[in-house]
């Protein structure tokens, strides 16, 4: 962890902006991590552009697509564009952890950091050829799926996605992806009402009591559920 970045989760930020864009100047390759980094202090102090632009310079450089075009799309979100937050959680799930993704992902990772002119002319031409199904065969793509079913991070990311949807009003998609959140964090009461809500807005009402409940039986004093189910049969009288 740098110094910048320390100073930035102690809340130091004039200092972290100071040390990061050092590390900026000194670095004989861009790193977009670095960028990324910068992109945060700017967020925390809320100069949102500012920390746009920095973040669409990070995922410029192109490795970690998924964690920098996260945070450009939870910025869009607080800026209210979010028809360009939905393009970037798009990316997002785009980069979602399958064999062949985590595969170019390491070519990549590597291609950056080597220094090796034959190893880069090799990596090169691997990525541009395109991976194969022989060069994924030494690797267990069951791993890779069932780690995915268990990542909370991806609900975390279908659960943006969704947000962004539905605050563009398109509530179809919504529902979608708020479905892909709670498929895997099947605990959460929260992704649970807004298809219960949504669901409703839509027509859908055994959808929308069936949420509800389900939300019920992970925690029977929910609020928000409680509220739901109540509407719903107020809505029948």
């Amino acid at each position: 962890m740098s110094i910048g970045v320390l100073y930035y989760l102690t809340g130091d930020n004039s200092s972290a902006l100071s040390y990061l864009q050092k590390a900026i100047d000194l670095s004989e390759k861009d790193d977009e991590i670095i960028y990324n980094n910068l992109g945060l202090v700017y967020e925390d102090m809320n100069e949102l552009e500012k920390a746009l632009s920095i973040y669409h310079k990070a995922a410029e450089l192109g490795i970690k697509k998924a964690k920098i075009h996260r945070n450009i799309g939870l910025v869009e979100m607080k800026l209210g564009n979010y028809s360009d937050a939905i393009k970037a959680f798009r990316t997002v799930i785009d980069e979602k952890p399958t064999l062949y993704n985590q595969y170019v992902n390491m070519l990549k990772e590597e291609l950056h950091a080597t220094e090796d002119d034959d190893i880069v002319e090799e990596l090169q031409l691997l990525i541009r050829k395109g991976v194969t199904s022989a060069d994924l065969e030494r690797y267990d793509n069951v791993v890779v799926d069932i780690l995915m079913k268990h990542n909370l991070q991806l609900a975390d990311d279908y659960k943006n996605l969704a947000l962004a949807y539905e605050n563009d009003g398109q509530y179809d998609a919504a529902v979608i992806y708020f479905y892909e959140a709670a498929s895997i964090d099947k605990k959460s009461t929260f992704l649970l009402n807004k298809i219960g809500i949504i669901s409703a807005r839509l027509g859908n009402f055994a959808e929308s009591e069936s949420a509800f409940k389900k939300a019920l039986k992970i925690d029977p004093n929910d609020k928000g559920a409680k509220l739901g189910m109540k509407m719903l049969m107020q809505g029948r009288e």
